[in-house]
């Protein structure tokens, strides 16, 4: 249990300072994949979240751990659209810096 906790704390903090270069490349002007990487790991950050709350619901038997298995199942969905969000902006920020050096 606490190394899958660690763990998910270190996506959390992977995706928060991504977010914080998203928006330092917002600030610099490259909107068009600031946005992206913007949006992608926003989506990450709160499915990170929602998954450590999950896990404290049920380990502290608030939560049926079916009922959390089943959460689980669905979140798939959003993480992956989150993935690719940020995965297409950091390839548009890419190009971007690669055809101005």
């Amino acid at each position: 249990m606490v190394r899958i906790l660690i763990n998910q704390f270190g996506y959390l903090a992977i995706w928060g300072i991504t977010f914080a270069g998203g928006l330092i490349f917002l600030r610099r002007g490259r909107t068009h994949g600031a946005l992206s990487v913007l949006f992608g790991s926003a989506i990450l950050l709160l499915i990170e979240a929602f998954y450590i709350a999950i896990m404290f619901l049920t380990r502290t038997r608030v939560m049926e751990a079916m009922a959390g298995a089943k959460m689980y199942q669905v979140v798939w969905v959003p993480q992956l659209l989150g993935g690719f969000l940020f995965a297409f902006g950091f390839l548009q920020l890419a190009r971007a810096s690669r055809s101005e050096g």
